[in-house]
C-alpha cells in the first residue's frame, strides 16, 4: 500500500535522516530514537511545494513552536511519531493518486467517511490515520468510498 522509502523521502530522505530507510523496522528504529529536528522542515517544505495548505496547524500539532526551538537536534519519540504519521498519510495519498493536484485535493477536502474532516486533520490521531488508510485502500482497490 505504501513505500517506507517514500515516507523517508517526505521526511527529508537519507540526507536528513542520516540513514537509508528500507524496511518498516528501519523506520521504527529511527522514529523511536527521535527523528532529526530538520525532518520537520523537510515535511513542511514538501507540503508547501506540492500543496496549498495552512501549515501552522500542522506545525503546532507536531510540537509547539517554543518546544521545537528548544530541541537541539532530535525530536522526542512522541513528536517523531506524530511527524511520521503525517509523512505516512502524505506518502500513501501520493501513491494512490499519483498526481500532485489530485493528492492535494484529497488531503485538503472534507470527506463524509472521515466525519466531515480532511485527511490531514484526521492525521492528528492514530485512529484517524487508520481511517484515512482504510479510505485510501478502498480508493486504490476500487471499492466504494
Amino acid at each position: 500500500m505504501f513505500s517506507v522509502e517514500r515516507v523517508s523521502d517526505v521526511l527529508g530522505g537519507p540526507r536528513t535522516l542520516k540513514h537509508r530507510v528500507r524496511t518498516l523496522n528501519d523506520l521504527h528504529e529511527i522514529v523511536a530514537e527521535g527523528l532529526p529536528k530538520t525532518s520537520v522542515r523537510a515535511l513542511l517544505n514538501h507540503l508547501s511545494e506540492h500543496y496549498v495548505v495552512d501549515l501552522q496547524p500542522l506545525r503546532d500539532f507536531i510540537a509547539p513552536p517554543a518546544t521545537l526551538k528548544r530541541r537541539r537536534t532530535r525530536l522526542s519519540p512522541a513528536e517523531s511519531q506524530r511527524l511520521e504519521r503525517l509523512a505516512r498519510i502524505i506518502a500513501m495519498t501520493e501513491h494512490v493518486w499519483r498526481e500532485p493536484t489530485a493528492a492535494a485535493q484529497f488531503l485538503t477536502r472534507r470527506h463524509r467517511i472521515l466525519g466531515g474532516k480532511t485527511p490531514l486533520q484526521m492525521a492528528t490521531t492514530d485512529l484517524g490515520v487508520r481511517q484515512v488508510e482504510e479510505l485510501l485502500a478502498s480508493i486504490e482497490f476500487g471499492l466504494p468510498a
